[in-house]
């Protein structure tokens, strides 16, 4: 996600576009079907960073192949025609934010590439990274492609596991309804909703069930989710560009994009982008609580950036009211 928070300030650095552009201004068709008045009117390149854009889960469940390059043109259609849900709301996306954010740029780049392509061009060519999104998009001299081995343990047995959370938490709801009825409340969240969220997801991924909002979230049929060694050996899976969810890289490069970022857009007499741009996607940081799995603490900037720190102010604005604390040392974070 950072990576495309730095596509997006190279487009705003040369005119293509403004953080505050309704997308339908660059993409009419996403807003065409619900009218000019409409949410999806209004909805703003930065309320797609900020994880406010309402496209967070979908009612409709997408074939993978509709995920590979050339099978695009249909997903896009799904995005266009899928109404916001909670739109305003920080509600963490998990694919959606960034398909939509390539396809916008896709359409202001001069060039109309691919959201890899781009990466490969704009960022991991003239610093020398190894930023892969898609096979094809591989940088002539970057290292081969190494997947470190997942310790998450083999499928059967993280089955096993989370048929054993839903299990738990169904005896929960069940035997502990009283109680879920006080107002107490888990960070904060209200016990209740807290209990609710654990059922939707432990039926997820105990079942794969599709009608639960956590696989809404990541609608994808035929790939193996939520487990971790199954997809990184899918067949296929890394000519895939989801532009917010499978780059490959690894911290040697992702450390010097950020040395990049925090040194006002340059690295080693490389640059990429003015300091003014940088500091333009860092200002108007809005304190949240953030949707997903739970509720977190979240201050996104105008340009997708989380921004924290200890003396109040900042991410720590969000917490007022719940039982949250920021770790001590905390800093301003470069992270999407």
């Amino acid at each position: 996600k950072v990576v495309m928070c730095t596509v997006i300030m190279i487009a705003v650095e040369r005119g293509w576009l403004k953080y505050d552009d309704p997308i339908a201004k660059h993409w009419p068709e996403f807003a065409e079907k619900f009218g000019p008045d409409s949410e999806k009117a209004k909805a703003t390149i930065t309320q797609a960073l900020r994880h406010e854009l309402g496209l967070w889960k979908l009612n409709k469940k997408v074939p993978v192949a509709e995920l590979k390059p050339e099978g695009l043109e249909t997903y896009v259609k799904t995005l266009e025609d899928e109404p916001l849900h909670n739109y305003g709301e920080a509600r963490y996306h998990m694919v959606n934010s960034g398909f939509v954010l390539a396809e916008v740029v896709r359409r202001v780049d001069p060039l109309h590439r691919g959201i890899g392509q781009f990466i490969k061009e704009e960022i991991a060519g003239p610093l020398q990274l190894d930023l892969l999104l898609g096979e094809k998009n591989s940088r002539e001299g970057g290292l081969p492609v190494r997947i470190a081995k997942s310790t998450m343990g083999p499928i059967w047995w993280l089955s096993l596991l989370y048929a054993t959370l839903f299990s738990v938490v169904i005896m929960l709801k069940t035997v502990l309804l009283p109680i879920l009825l006080l107002p107490i409340k888990v960070g904060a969240i209200p016990i209740k909703d807290w209990v609710s969220k654990w059922f939707d997801l432990t039926r997820c991924l105990a079942y794969k069930d599709p009608d639960t909002d956590f696989h809404r979230s990541f609608p994808i049929i035929g790939l193996p989710l939520w487990q971790a060694e199954a997809i990184v050996n899918f067949p296929g899976w890394y000519g895939l560009e989801l532009a917010t969810a499978n780059m490959l890289s690894n911290a040697e490069s992702m450390g010097r994009l950020a040395t990049c970022l925090a040194n006002g857009g340059e690295f080693r007499g490389r640059r990429i982008l003015q300091e003014s741009t940088i500091q333009l996607a860092l200002g108007d940081p809005q304190p949240k609580m953030m949707k997903g799995i739970g509720e977190i603490p979240v201050c996104f900037t105008r340009g997708g950036f989380n921004r924290q720190e200890t003396e109040g102010g900042y991410v720590s604005e969000a917490m007022k009211g719940t039982n949250y604390k920021i770790e001590e040392g905390a800093l301003d974070a470069f992270y999407g």
